[in-house]
């Protein structure tokens, strides 16, 4: 007599309870029924079944391998309809499992539906290059095969005389076995290009391939697109609205390290919520393609983003304002001084002398450079429009326009363009700030007695006096004459003229007109001009 565990009794109760259950069920009249309770019907029908074949095999002494599958069927069905009455897994609840991940079957899982559609748009070619080999293949045995056939002719025709009846019979057998091999082949080369033939006549041409491709995609998956993008930047500009209103409530931009912080948080939080919105369009709708291809872009940007890894700590540092370069901080690109007015993923720099002195750089091309506190009577540039300037070169000239690129300056109803680094390589000095005019001069040596005193004096006098009839000549704030030096042919001296920025158009003509000047106290005075003069001594 075959002994009934107590486990296999509380399982046929509860089976036994499960049934009257789904009996009294059915008893009660009730509407159409649902999908559950057909499912409940179904399972209970099941473990009916499996008790009957259990006390079968029980008082049949039936065999204990057999007996304990049913049992086991039992188990899983009582689980089942356990599960589909209360909507939970109870078999997971009961015998709980601890789960192994892979991530390479997951990631598989998660890409199975773009790897299904890539199979479906490649299956024709693939069934036509696969036919296409298969013909190949059967063509080379197929020529083989001839060759042995022909082999067995000649064989036979060298053996029609003289030879065995044995050998005869034997040789007849291997041709008529080789003769069906051979007509194989060739029914099955004649199959595969009639298959090759009707797939290559089905097949639209390529334009409309891809035509039909591209219709079908955005039939299928462009609503789910639209809405993803529309969804996306919503979320994205509604979260940007709530960025800046914090940031207006923290009071602008200031440089607080918990601010920025905030900042950069509220960004990143952004760009991150935006990307969910779009993939949680993609599920809501079913298009696991799309969801896939999202899925795959996103772990390819996170790829390369662990690639750029120190680069990506470095702008992170530049955003919370605790890198090498800072707001409100004075920095130097391509020659050009500019202040720092705002870092972010697009930074701006402002030079406030030059026309259309803006830039927005990307924060990555401010890796690698720093910048400094600046002074407030630190100037961002030499000029300003319309300013005078001369450089280096003795060029002379009023600033028409300075820009990030060039500077054109007016010389003498002339246009030069200068790059800007290139002007500021000229050394410019502006005219227009006022300047002073160095004109050296010199006398005889006969005037040696009065040559500190009283010709100075008179030079000065001179030039006070008709300076300011001259263009420009008006503006001059300060006349002095200095004694320099006794020059080898000369006494020289030194002539200042500080003229206000007024004068600065004039600049050539006050230089001109001092020369001039001294030149006619010169010779109201009767004194000498000398020029150069050698002197030669006799030893005698």
């Amino acid at each position: 007599m075959v002994r009934v565990p107590n486990r296999a009794m509380g399982a046929a109760k509860s089976a036994s309870a499960l049934l009257l259950a789904a009996v009294l069920a059915a008893q009660v009249p009730a509407q159409e029924p649902t999908s559950r309770q057909q499912a409940m019907a179904q399972l209970a029908l099941q473990l009916q079944d499996v008790q009957r074949q259990i006390e079968t095999q029980r008082s049949g002494n039936g065999d204990e391998a057999k007996l304990a599958a049913l049992r086991d069927r039992q188990r899983t069905l009582t689980g089942e309809f356990a599960s589909v009455a209360t909507g939970f897994d109870v078999a997971r609840i009961e015998h709980p499992v601890e789960q192994q991940y892979d991530l390479q079957a997951e990631l598989m899982r998660v890409l199975r539906p773009l790897v299904r559609a890539l199979s479906r748009a490649t299956e024709a070619p693939r069934q036509s290059q696969e036919l296409q080999e298969h013909l190949d293949a059967v063509g080379a045995r197929l020529e083989q095969a001839l060759q042995v056939q022909r082999g067995f002719d000649r064989a036979r025709t060298e053996a029609a005389a003289g030879t065995d009846a044995r050998v005869q019979e034997q040789l007849r057998a291997a041709i008529e076995r080789w003769n069906a091999f051979v007509a194989d082949l060739q029914s099955d080369q004649l199959v595969t290009r009639g298959r090759l033939d009707a797939i290559e006549a089905g097949r639209t041409p390529v334009t409309q391939t891809v035509q039909n491709a591209v219709a079908g995609f955005f039939r299928q998956s462009g609503l789910s697109l639209l809405l993803a993008a529309v969804v996306g930047v919503g979320v994205l500009l509604l979260l940007r609205s709530l960025h800046r209103r914090l940031m207006r409530a923290a009071g602008g931009r200031p440089l607080r390290l918990s601010v920025r912080m905030l900042d950069v948080a509220l960004q990143v939080l952004a760009g991150l919520a935006a990307m969910a919105a779009v993939l949680l369009v993609f599920y809501l709708r079913g298009d696991f393609e799309l969801l896939a291809l999202a899925i795959v872009f996103l772990l390819g940007l996170g790829w390369a983003a662990s690639r750029t890894l120190p680069l990506f700590v470095e702008q992170l540092r530049l955003l919370l304002n605790t890198g090498a370069v800072r707001e409100g901080e004075r920095i130097v690109v391509d020659g050009l001084p500019y202040r720092v007015e705002a870092l972010a993923l697009q930074t701006r720099l402002v030079n406030p002398d030059l026309q259309g002195g803006v830039l927005r750089m990307p924060l990555r091309d401010l890796v690698g450079r720093a910048s400094r506190p600046f002074a407030p009577q630190e100037a961002w540039f030499p000029s300003r429009v319309g300013d005078w300037v001369r450089l280096r070169d003795g060029t002379i000239g009023c600033v028409e326009l300075q820009s990030p690129e060039q500077v054109v300056v007016l010389v003498e109803q002339t246009r030069r363009t200068f790059r800007a680094a290139d002007f500021l390589a000229q050394d410019p000095a502006n005219l227009s700030a006022g300047f002073q005019l160095v004109v050296p001069f010199g006398i005889d040596y006969a005037l040696q007695r009065a040559s500190t005193g009283d010709v100075p004096a008179r030079m000065a006098e001179a030039l006070r006096q008709r300076l300011p009839d001259v263009d420009g000549g008006r503006h001059v704030e300060l006349v002095l004459v200095e004694f320099a030096q006794a020059g080898a042919s000369a006494l020289e001296y030194e002539v200042r003229v500080q003229c206000a920025g007024a004068a600065a158009p004039q600049y050539g003509v006050l230089r001109r007109a001092i020369a001039r000047i001294l030149v006619d106290a010169c010779s109201q005075h009767g004194w000498l001009i000398p020029f150069p003069q050698l002197t030669l001594h006799r030893a005698d």
